[in-house]
């Protein structure tokens, strides 16, 4: 406000008081990107979504920064009046508000095309029928438990698809894929409606009343602030030149040996823990060290207490091996059941994250069923919609499952976790922006069957579980804490969120049939054999039914010992959050427990330790203040890395051959 009680506007015209609004230009913008974006990503060597922030979406937003910065030099009127320096339209130039709705729009479609969700979906559709032999079985073990109207089972059509030299743009293929691809595709839509109406729900408490820091989306808030503060900070450049370097210096590696490599990928340490009782240590799994330069820069913004829990737990997982080793235990398969006890852990973090926040949802509960009015104009949407719409997506979830044959009481509690999970995921990435969260073994699809036994599921039931991998398998993408975030990141421009819902929701359907066409068509030119989709038809179409197949042959009954630890790894999650609010000097956060057996700790734990001390060094000897300073260096490091790393990227689908993968 000025002197006069006036809203002031920036030099470049942008808002600074008023809140801005989500243009049709941005929108239309997000979804003209959309299909570029998810054409690189099927052409891509390797998904860019086994980490946050995505590097192409951080790359796109780089871009646009910077032909917004050259339209704004070059194409207004200088302050003596002359002519603009370039003869250009006058449009404005891109305000925070808009690059937010494009960066949204992207993070949101690219974490639905990444190697577990879209990757991993349409390779099953009809894979069983193409794959399925006298020797396997899988004919009489099930064929007749899928749903007709999810996979296709003619091998007509499907010869195209997997040998290739065929088109997708015929009657007979375009009429057998569209009903798959349509079922599938409002499913998902609803899922992630689903997920939207909770992050409406819980935003208020977790964003402005908890203050979660939110550490993810802090480079891109910085980089779309107006007058481009960020990059006129010499320790931005310093840190971005020091990670390009070594980002190109090892690119330029990969293609001429004869140059030196700098070692930052992950390499599993195993050969130096061959004698006992250090052996028992790879028992559970490699253990690696890496130095990715983005990881250690994304690791400095976590909090500290956060990033030091996570190596921590790390460390203390493995010396728990030697201990169950010289125990005997080790002999029991899964001992000590770090995945049930993960999976405990996220439950817990489910359940008091909601607890904590109960007068609020019950607030939001009497609005919704209008006995009581609640402010939530300030809200992406209502908190009745928002309510009433998650509801009705939860009864056409199960409905739509029911319908292909499982069994109500499974897809209830299929349902149940799998948004539990949903939310502590989200809270992780809320509360500690951890950059990687796979979630491996711990998901409901790795964790539900084993505990319930197969004895105890029909096989009906046992076979659409199987279909469902694709979404409950692995989180390293999950959609919903890109929404929240997109939520904190519109508090932080300042922009009105009543529009956001619809960018998500366009970006979410432009998304997934754009992808399913890029996908089919690129199948029938080249098959999906091929070498270019190879490693997705057999891995992600075989996995599952050869799962299935063994869940036929083995049955198992309830499994009394993995239920325990799932409560073991619940009640150490509680008591590490009690101990947190009792003590407030406890450096202990059950976040970091419950990350114990993620494949991404175990890529990164000494990034994690590297970046931890750091910060502790910095804080004990700068200060805030100083630590302030040298966060610009950071976010430098992560911008350069994830810039050129994406330029290595595209490079490969410009030449058509493997470049060098700076992640993971």
């Amino acid at each position: 406000m000025n002197n006069n009680g006036q809203t002031g506007t920036s030099p470049n015209g942008w808002q600074d008081d008023l809140t801005q609004k989500i243009t049709i230009r941005a929108l239309l913008l997000g979804l003209l990107l959309i299909p570029l974006n998810s054409y690189a990503i099927l052409m891509m060597r390797v998904s860019p979504t086994f980490a946050v922030p995505f590097y192409n979406v951080i790359f796109v937003l780089f871009l646009l920064v910077v032909l917004n910065r050259v339209w704004q030099r070059f194409g207004k009127a200088n302050h003596r009046g002359r002519k603009r320096l370039l003869p250009i339209p006058k449009i404005a130039a891109l305000n925070p508000g808009e690059l937010l709705v494009i960066y949204l729009m992207l993070s949101c479609s690219t974490a639905l095309t990444s190697n577990h969700i879209l990757k991993e979906l349409i390779p099953i559709i009809g894979h069983p029928f193409w794959f399925g032999t006298a020797e396997n079985e899988w004919r009489e073990l099930f064929f007749r438990y899928l749903p007709p109207w999810l996979t296709i089972d003619d091998k007509r059509i499907l010869r195209g698809y997997y040998e290739g030299d065929s088109s997708f743009y015929t009657r007979a293929h375009l009429e057998a894929w569209l009903e798959p691809m349509c079922y599938w595709g409002v499913f998902l839509i609803v899922l992630v409606w689903v997920m939207l109406c909770i992050n409406v729900i819980i935003r208020r408490q977790w964003t402005q009343r908890e203050r979660l820091t939110y550490p993810v989306i802090q480079l891109p808030q910085e980089m779309v602030k107006a007058q481009n503060v960020l990059f006129r900070n010499r320790l931005l450049w310093t840190g971005f030149a020091i990670s390009a370097a070594i980002t190109m210096i090892n690119g330029f590696h990969a293609l001429f040996p004869e140059i030196p490599y700098i070692p930052t990928k992950r390499r599993s340490i195993n050969y130096l823990l061959t004698e006992p009782p250090w052996n028992a240590l790879t028992s559970y799994g490699y253990i690696t060290v890496s130095y990715y330069p983005f990881m250690i820069g994304l690791g400095f913004l976590m909090p500290l207490d956060l990033s030091f829990s996570c190596w921590f737990f790390f460390v203390l997982s493995k010396v728990m091996l030697l201990f169950t080793t010289m125990t005997g235990w080790q002999s029991r398969p899964r001992v000590p059941f770090y995945d049930e006890q993960a999976f405990g852990a996220f439950l817990c973090i489910c359940i008091l994250g909601l607890w904590g926040g109960r007068r609020h949802l019950y607030s939001v509960l009497l609005n919704a069923l209008g006995r009581s009015k609640t402010d939530d104009s300030t809200e992406p949407m209502s908190y009745p919609v928002a309510f009433w719409g998650m509801m009705g997506g939860l009864v056409f979830l199960a409905l739509f499952s029911v319908k292909t044959g499982m069994a109500f009481w499974l897809v209830c509690l299929l349902f149940v976790t799998y948004f539990a999970l949903s939310l502590a995921v989200t809270r992780l990435r809320a509360e500690l922006g951890f950059p990687a969260h796979s979630l491996w073994h711990a998901t409901p699809y790795f964790i539900l069957l084993p505990t319930l036994g197969t004895y105890n599921i029909d096989p009906k039931s046992s076979t659409i579980f199987s279909l469902y991998r694709w979404f409950n398998f692995d989180w390293a993408s999950h959609p919903m804490p890109h929404q929240l975030e997109g939520f904190k990141f519109a508090e932080q421009t300042r922009t009105r969120s009543r529009r956001l819902p619809l960018a998500i929701m366009l970006a979410t359907a432009i998304g997934i049939f754009s992808f399913f066409w890029f996908w089919l068509d690129l199948a029938y030119r080249e098959g999906a054999n091929s070498s270019r989709l190879y490693g997705y038809t057999r891995f992600y179409g075989d996995v599952p039914f050869q799962q299935l197949q063994q869940r036929f042959y083995y049955r198992t009954s309830f499994d009394y010992l993995g239920l325990l630890f799932i409560g073991v790894g619940f009640a150490f999650a509680t008591l590490l959050t009690a101990l947190r609010k009792r003590f407030l000097w406890w450096p202990f956060h059950p976040l970091g427990y419950a990350m114990i057996s993620d494949w991404a700790t175990l890529s990164i734990w000494t990034c994690l330790l590297i970046s931890s001390v750091i910060k502790w060094l910095v804080l004990k000897y700068t200060g805030f203040r100083g630590y302030r300073r040298v966060v610009p260096f950071f976010l430098g490091v992560i911008l350069g890395e994830l810039v050129i790393g994406c330029l290595w990227a595209m490079t490969a689908i410009w030449s058509g051959q493997p470049m060098y993968r700076f992640w993971p």
